[in-house]
């Protein structure tokens, strides 16, 4: 079995830290972060629980999580867990929407 390898840096620009998890099979319990997380599922199959909603995330998956959201995942099958994430600050995203559409609230269009 290869080593789980994990990198993570902060990047200035997007003013978050990202992530690149490799061959990770550990278990994530619930937890939850301050900022946004956008992740995206590289490859292989995770069991992803968010507010009690359960979820099987597939490569190619992109999640959306909201700051303090609590969630986690696990390991479905023998195959580990790849994924690419960034975790920013809500102020950080919250001046980029401005910047960027004018916006100073989201309204909600659908709730899945």
């Amino acid at each position: 079995m290869k080593r789980a390898e994990r990198s993570i840096y902060y990047d200035t620009d997007l003013q978050g830290e990202v992530y690149e998890l490799r061959g990770i099979a550990q278990k994530f319990v619930s937890h939850f972060q301050e900022g946004y997380v956008i992740g995206l599922v590289e490859d292989r199959i995770r069991e992803f629980v968010c507010s009690n909603n359960q979820y099987t995330l597939l490569a190619g998956d992109i999640l959306l999580i909201n700051p303090l959201e609590t969630h986690g995942c696990e390991q479905s099958g023998e195959k580990t867990y790849i994924i690419s994430a960034l975790i920013s600050a809500s102020r950080q995203w919250n001046a980029f929407r401005r910047k960027s559409v004018g916006l100073s609230h989201y309204h909600i269009l659908m709730k899945t």
